[in-house]
């Protein structure tokens, strides 16, 4: 029987193929240019924690203001807010609500805030304010010379206190405000004389050199609050009393805190215009 075996010259050639092929691989890695490296993940830091949210955990919530003003109570619900991203208060003035987007923990707190704040208030008192404007001067009256009874003392005091010997009565006005509202205001014009320098003659208009023009006159009184004094009177404090008149070439004009007693009558300012001076009346009484 015939075997069929391998000869050593075969074995031997095979060897020689496979070494020469490696070793040539060998040489070719060697002279071959670098080639770059597959890079390995670094490892990363963990990242710090972000203070932004922008959804998760978030509720929103709508509060219905019933008493109060829905600005002034959102502005200070804001400060109750987590300061995450997305955190958010805002108002709808015209329906008198509040919508609020934040952690439900801080909903709750805002709800309960509001409830303290949105509360009745008590009505606040109603003051009627009587405002006279008079003319003083040394000539011929320059309006009526019949006075409100109310204001017949202030007369009489100023008589003996400025050297004018007549006051005429130009505008008179009764206004009713409220403790610490927005205040209030009037406006108004007079008759009276100029001469060719512009300076106002009062009770003159038609002397020689004197032309006829309008002095147009405004006031202004705000804010009024209600304090007590130390005998548990009220006291009516006004921060500010602006008054002001004006014609053509000429302006003049004051301003006063003032500091009343409920139906108690007080000048409020002197001003001196040509030959004769302005001088403002002003009582209040307290209604309710």
């Amino acid at each position: 029987m015939l075997s069929i075996r391998p000869s050593w010259l075969m074995i031997s050639v095979l060897i020689l193929t496979v070494t020469g092929a490696v070793c040539a691989q060998q040489a070719a890695a060697a002279h071959a240019p670098d080639q770059p490296r597959a890079a390995t993940p670094a490892a990363t830091a963990p990242a710090a924690e972000s203070r932004y949210v922008e959804i998760t955990g978030f509720k929103t919530k709508i509060f219905e203001v019933k008493n109060g003003d829905p600005g002034r109570f959102a502005n200070l619900l804001s400060a109750l807010t987590s300061g995450f991203k997305g955190a958010d208060v805002r108002y709808q003035q015209e329906f008198g609500t509040i919508t609020a987007r934040d952690f439900p923990e801080n909903l709750a707190a805002m709800e309960e805030a509001l409830k303290r704040l949105d509360k009745p208030q008590p009505p606040r008192p109603v003051l009627e304010l009587h405002i006279h404007v008079l003319i003083a001067s040394d000539v011929a009256a320059a309006g009526s010379q019949e006075y409100p009874a109310e204001i017949a003392d202030a007369i009489k005091q100023l008589q003996g206190t400025l050297r004018y010997k007549t006051y005429s009565l130009v505008a008179s006005g009764i206004q009713r405000a409220k403790e610490a509202g927005n205040g209030l205001g009037s406006s108004g014009a007079i008759g009276i004389g100029v001469d060719n320098a512009g300076v106002a003659v009062w009770a003159s208009p038609n002397a020689p050199g004197v032309r006829s023009a309008n002095a147009h006159y405004d006031y202004s009184i705000r804010p009024i609050s209600i304090d007590s004094s130390a005998d548990g009177k009220p006291l009516i404090q006004i921060s500010d009393f602006r008054f002001s008149m004006s014609w053509p070439g000429a302006q003049v004009g004051f301003n006063n805190p003032l500091t009343l007693r409920d139906g108690e009558k007080v000048v409020v300012g002197t001003t001196t215009i040509g030959n004769g001076a302005v001088v403002v009346v002003l009582s209040v009484k307290i209604l309710s």
